[in-house]
């Protein structure tokens, strides 16, 4: 199976990053720090219905001048 590759949109919100897959609107998730982001990958998978061993993910942060 080929990969399917997702851009994650990370913005900051308060103490937390909130996360939306770019191409899956409904696939959403929060950590308190960024370099957590992988966890949506399991609300991708899970909407997607793709196995998350297939599930590529690119991260594009907005807002990351508001990060502290």
């Amino acid at each position: 199976m080929a990969l399917s590759e997702y851009t994650v949109i990370a913005e900051r919100d308060g103490d937390w990053w909130s996360l939306q897959a770019k191409e899956l609107p409904g696939a959403i998730s929060q950590v308190r720090q960024l370099g957590d982001y992988e966890v949506i990958r399991e609300a991708i998978a899970f909407l997607s219905g793709e196995p998350e061993s297939e599930v590529s993910l690119r991260l594009e942060v907005h807002n990351a001048a508001r990060a502290s």
